[in-house]
């Protein structure tokens, strides 16, 4: 494997590993990728190699909920029936017609709205967005944002059990001018916009690259449409270690984190075992004609 430097930090006493590639090249983790494995395993900014930090949350539960630094949407009739079309598309319960791919994204769009009532995120103007799904959504609102920088983020399960990687991609053209996009998030509020944490690998990606990077945001606040109570833990864990000023604003705190290991999706799932919510891009390029 090429790279350019490695960093390590430790944190809740597990040694991670940072890899940047030499330029204009890659690094490719098919060394580290289990067989099952079947995406991307080349990537242009960074890959994490977390060792087995995030075992502990693969098909856990917590009903611990008393996190200080979140705010959930209010329970009513419209936002339970958003979910309700979510949970329907996300575990292939109606046929994917035009019809009902528009209505998939008008539940992510108002359930993002509905946060915006009580917290003007869409008034904010620095943005990180994981592709694919956090991609989608920040494209169905018309944002007058300074910056908005898409990132590929993939979860990468290693040939050991339990063992996880993240693998980040940056389109070339964001790519040269990184360094000066990033130090423009000093001091500043920045939003991670995604569409779940699960176990909130992804988020703290993206908190330990600000970090060995020397960036140090003003405040960091994760949107997203669900995220468990694990995954929120583990963020806000990270995040104290880091001294990063983070918080959270989601429409649905969940308890039950599935296999992620094994499933490459996004694996919050409800009491009965059906996913909560996946990437919005298939009801997206149907209603897009992608």
């Amino acid at each position: 494997m090429k790279y350019s430097d490695i960093k390590s930090i430790r944190l809740m006493d597990k040694k991670i590993d940072i890899f940047h590639p030499k330029k204009n090249e890659y690094i490719n983790v098919a060394y580290f990728a289990n067989q099952k494995y079947d995406k991307r395993t080349t990537f242009n900014y960074s890959f994490f190699d977390f060792g087995d930090l995030f075992s502990k949350l693969i098909n856990s539960k917590s009903t611990e909920s008393n996190i200080v630094n979140i705010f959930c949407l209010p329970e009513s009739i419209e936002t339970a029936s958003n979910f309700q079309t979510i949970k329907d598309y996300s575990n292939g319960n109606e046929k994917l017609s035009l019809g009902f791919s528009k209505k998939v994204l008008n539940a992510f769009k108002d359930l993002f709205l509905d946060i915006d009532i009580h917290f003007k995120w869409t008034k904010d103007k620095y943005f990180i967005v994981p592709l694919n799904g956090g991609g989608f959504v920040i494209n169905l609102f018309q944002l007058n944002a300074d910056i908005i920088l898409p990132i590929e983020a993939k979860r990468i399960p290693g040939k050991k059990i339990g063992y996880l990687g993240l693998g980040m991609n940056i389109d070339n053209s964001n790519l040269d001018k990184i360094n000066e996009t990033l130090t423009k998030f000093n001091g500043k509020e920045v939003n991670f916009l995604e569409v779940c944490i699960a176990s909130g690998m992804t988020t703290i990606g993206f908190l330990i690259d600000l970090y060995i990077r020397g960036i140090k945001p003003k405040k960091i606040k994760v949107l997203t449409i669900a995220s468990s109570i694990q995954g929120i833990k583990m963020v806000n864990m990270v995040a104290q270690d880091l001294n990063f000023n983070i918080s959270f604003y989601t429409g649905q705190l969940i308890e039950n984190v599935a296999d992620f290991y094994d499933v490459s999706q996004d694996s919050i799932i409800y009491e009965d075992g059906s996913f909560v919510v996946k990437s919005p891009e298939n009801a997206y390029k149907i209603v897009h004609k992608i």
